[in-house]
């Protein structure tokens, strides 16, 4: 039971801030954040070495830019002491960073769950205007696959942790969220529900709630980095099989362009074992939630997603003014030139609008005031043409 007790206390923290290093002559230039953390990965039963950079420069405005990952299953002290820069361990460079985190997977672990401990460090290097900077995490990251799994959910998280501490012991449990717009507090409602069939009155709830990222629909946890997160108050009587609920109000996301990837989760103890439960990740917009209900609220949404400015380019409407005496046109707008034609017996009106300007698919055409039907004109590229009987000369002649 120690050694189950020590391993649940190193997988509490598994992100290490980043520090400087004696390479930056200016520390004060550059506030560098360099964080590194280990995340059971269920698909591919391996481990992912999650790598985030915060630096206030522009990658772009950056040379020689390299993430420098060193990892090693079973360290030595003498390898820690050396921050795993000795022979035998598994070095890697990224030479790219899409955004500010870069994602390297270890696929296909055949690890022993408890036994075997996995230790990594992380270095970035770069730098500006022909000056080298050198930062990294704080110390060594060390854990095994059973405290990942403790902090994860999936197949094989559920595998590792029956493996190593059987259901008689952690109970299983299976979590559901909703969601759901709220119009009154211009934001969303997220409830939970937990379901199981084990006995759960030795069960203590240590937190639940709800966590969430924005744009990023890679796994996550309540232990990864940049995650917002909201953690609920346990009454003192709180059952573990409560619902619980929050609503999230006066959101500031965009409506269609900012996806929320969120799931509710659980963390119990029942005697020295604790583990932390999640539902699937549930993904959606407040545009998609406001056409499931009615509101103001929801029809704001609506309105901004689908309202489209008008195009200026694109007419819609023209009305000319012609005496059919003479021929002449008296009133035009700039956009057109309009000729008018006789053969004696039939008028040919021709308004052709600017190069670049186009017609809509449904134009209301005014002529003298009246407005044409569309079956009685015919559009071509630029060109509007309608023909009429000669009211000079349509009779007998």
């Amino acid at each position: 039971m120690k050694k189950i007790f020590s391993i649940l206390v190193l997988s509490v923290v598994f992100i290490i801030s980043g520090c400087l290093e004696v390479n930056d002559t200016n520390p004060d230039n550059y506030d560098v954040d360099v964080q590194l953390e280990m995340n059971l990965n269920n698909e591919v039963r391996g481990i992912d070495f999650v790598m985030d950079i915060d630096m206030p420069l522009d990658i772009s405005e950056v040379e020689d830019f390299r993430f420098v990952l060193r990892y090693k299953v079973n360290a030595t002290t003498e390898d820690l002491d050396a921050k795993l820069d000795l022979p035998g361990t598994t070095t890697i460079t990224f030479l790219e960073l899409e955004g500010s985190r870069v994602i390297e997977t270890l696929a296909d672990v055949s690890l022993d769950y408890e036994n075997d401990y996995v230790s990594a460090y992380l270095e970035v290097f770069f730098s500006v205007a022909n000056e080298s900077f050198e930062f990294s995490i704080d110390s060594i990251v060390t854990t095994n696959l059973y405290a990942l799994a403790l902090q994860s959910s999936g197949d094989f998280a559920e595998e590792i942790i029956e493996a190593v501490s059987p259901n008689d012991e952690l109970p299983e449990l299976e979590l559901f969220t909703d969601v759901a717009l709220n119009n009154e507090a211009r934001g969303f409602d997220l409830s939970s529900t937990v379901v199981t069939q084990a006995d759960t009155n030795d069960v203590i709830i240590e937190a639940r709630g709800f966590v969430f990222v924005l744009n990023d629909e890679t796994e996550f946890t309540v232990h990864t980095n940049g995650v917002d997160l909201v953690v609920l108050d346990i009454l003192a009587n709180s059952d573990v099989l409560d619902s619980f609920e929050h609503t999230l109000a006066d959101v500031l996301f965009d409506y269609s362009l900012d996806r929320i990837y969120l799931r509710a989760f659980v963390t119990i103890k029942v005697g020295a074992l604790t583990r932390t439960y999640y539902s699937n990740i549930s993904n959606f917009t407040l545009y998609e939630l406001a056409l499931d209900t009615t509101g103001d609220f929801a029809e704001e949404i609506i309105e901004a997603v689908e309202y489209q400015e008008p195009d200026e380019t694109v007419i819609s409407h023209v009305s000319i003014l012609v005496n059919t005496s003479d021929y002449v046109v008296t009133n035009k707008p700039q956009m057109v030139v309009v000729n008018v034609t006789t053969n004696y017996l039939i008028v040919t009106v021709e308004v052709i609008l600017d190069d670049t300007l186009s017609w809509s698919n449904q134009v209301t055409f005014k002529f003298n005031n009246q407005v044409i039907q569309s079956s009685e004109y015919t559009i071509n590229g630029q060109t509007i043409t309608y023909q009429f009987d000669d009211p000079n000369w349509s009779g007998i002649y």
